[in-house]
């Protein structure tokens, strides 16, 4: 078994990898953001252009409808997601439902796999040319 000055000291240097992996890439947006050019490219100068040229846009009409439609499409999608998953955990905790264990191990399944991975997967199974389903 490892001692605790050991397991701390892992702990900690993985924390300041982790830390710099989603720091560094946060700070160099913000960089940017204040820079006349490209970051990366030779040049430029510190300015506010950037940021007074983004708040002095005006908003699109369509920009609130889309953001309400997002926000009806969210209370939808939540609602029925809460009410199925009681639905689900009732019949596997209460009855006794056939492959019930089969469900409750399911429960789990969006968990193990990220995003991305279903919406490929969706994109494969839906796309017009060359989808199984289409």
């Amino acid at each position: 078994m490892y001692s605790s000055s050991t397991l701390r000291f892992v702990s900690l240097t993985l924390m300041v990898i982790i830390g710099l992996i989603v720091l560094l890439p946060i700070c160099a947006l913000v960089f940017g953001s204040f820079w006349s050019d490209s970051p990366v490219a030779k040049g430029g100068t510190l300015t506010l252009a950037n940021w007074v040229r983004a708040l002095s846009m005006s908003i699109p009409a369509t920009i609130p409808v889309l953001f309400l439609n997002s926000l009806f499409f969210a209370f939808l999608v939540a609602t029925t997601s809460v009410a199925l998953g009681v639905f689900m955990a009732y019949l596997v905790e209460r009855t006794d439902m056939p492959c019930g264990r089969l469900f409750e191990q399911l429960a789990i399944l969006p968990r193990a796999f990220p995003v991305i991975i279903a919406a490929l997967a969706w994109m494969m199974l839906l796309s017009p040319k060359i989808g199984v389903l289409n």
